[in-house]
């Protein structure tokens, strides 16, 4: 499917044509088989745009709903808002702030307290987030919790609170403007002491039904014989002195990286490493690359791993695996490379699976990465462990 963004006609002098953030391909993943068009011209970059599903079976107590002009800036602080819960699980909260001087933005922690101000108890899931940039010093700070993170019961009161995380030194928030969009029942608090007539700029989303029990998902299981060479790492000898691969695997980098083989699998096997930050003082960004030949025109084939990263991945780390279905083994910034990114958990290992992969010749070539734009404090590693390519048997 595609999605189109249009510009609507000029109105009185008005510039709407739409000029959109964009990833390059070269930077690395980004929609996988996906591409973004420019007046109808394929282009070598994909739009910084989320893409989700209907809202069935979630309801929006509170948000926006007169006026097109944002709320007025009310001063710096830590600042919490009350509501009154009309669903079974929070979803998500978007809250509109500013930051000023050489701030680059707000890093903050949002946590829900039971009852009627930040002083109650801290319940569910405190998420971390960054603000998504809206204009010049003023951005949305958002989280999504999944069914369950932070339970709620209808009719109840909670407490939304947004404190700052280091290096973050504070921020502004904006308050509505208008009485429809206030609060009924609710209250702005800032550093802890309520605001009188004021409600902040937020946006609160909530689960209708109660969160259903979680049945733990299967690993998959690949069937057939393994194609690629030491997929399970345990050939070969280990080593840290950044001097041997694995067997049947190549190192490749374009930023200083070491490389280590050693027990670092997910039974304490042989798995391959790269490593830098705090370590080392480096900014790294390299992996193992494997080309398998011999495959068959026509057949589909499946790529399955697992990787475990030191960093969830976010704009300063960075875990994936991919392939090329060209086979080639020399570039790996090329644009042919479909990446599937990984480390949705530190330290913790998490399975990879890229299937219905159609080969452009006779081979393909399998990519690992490890990449950080920040040294920071932080020894950073990904780990890469059982990677199987099979092929697709219609059933």
């Amino acid at each position: 499917y595609a999605l189109r963004l249009e510009g609507l006609a000029e109105t009185d002098g008005a510039d709407t044509s739409v000029t959109p953030l964009v990833r390059h391909d070269a930077v690395g993943p980004g929609y996988v088989a996906g591409t973004a068009y420019a007046d109808g011209r394929e282009q070598k970059y994909d739009l910084y745009a989320s893409i989700s599903s209907d809202s069935d079976g979630t309801v929006v107590p509170y948000m926006r709903i007169y006026d097109i002009k944002p709320g007025q800036l009310a001063g710096s602080g830590t600042w919490a808002q009350t509501w009154v819960a009309q669903g079974r699980s929070l979803a998500a909260v978007d809250l509109l702030v500013a930051w000023g001087g050489k701030e680059r933005g707000v890093l903050a922690a949002m946590r829900v307290h039971e009852g009627d101000s930040p002083k109650g108890k801290v319940i569910g899931v405190t998420k971390r987030a960054t603000t998504a940039w809206w204009g010049p010093g003023h951005g949305f700070l958002g989280a999504a919790w999944q069914p369950g993170e932070v339970e709620l019961r209808p009719g109840r009161t909670y407490c939304l609170e947004f404190v700052t995380c280091p290096p973050c030194k504070g921020y502004n928030v904006s308050v509505v403007n208008h009485s429809a969009n206030a609060y009924p029942k609710g209250q702005a608090f800032r550093d802890g002491q309520p605001v009188a007539d004021k409600d902040l700029e937020m946006t609160v989303v909530e689960y209708v039904e109660a969160a259903k029990p979680r049945v733990p998902t299967e690993p998959y299981e690949p069937a057939g014989r393994n194609l690629l060479t030491n997929g399970d790492f345990e050939q070969g000898t280990t080593s840290q002195e950044n001097a041997k691969d694995p067997p049947g695997w190549k190192r490749w980098n374009t930023d200083p990286t070491a490389f280590w083989y050693g027990k670092y699998g997910r039974d304490g096997s042989n798995a391959s490493r790269a490593i830098g930050g705090s370590i080392n003082g480096t900014k790294i960004d390299g992996g193992f690359v494997q080309r398998v030949v011999g495959l068959k025109p026509g057949k589909t084939y499946c790529l399955s791993g697992w990787t475990a990263s030191s960093a969830m991945s976010d704009k300063r780390y960075l875990s994936a695996v991919g392939y090329d279905p060209t086979g080639q083994t020399d570039d790996p910034k090329a644009s042919t490379i479909v990446w599937g990114l990984t480390g949705r958990r530190s330290h913790l290992y998490d399975q990879i699976v890229l299937a219905g992969i159609k080969p452009k010749g006779g081979s393909i070539s399998v990519w690992t990465r490890g990449h950080n734009n920040d040294v920071g404090d932080l020894i950073f590693t990904v780990d890469f462990d059982d990677f199987s390519l099979v092929e697709e048997v219609r059933r």
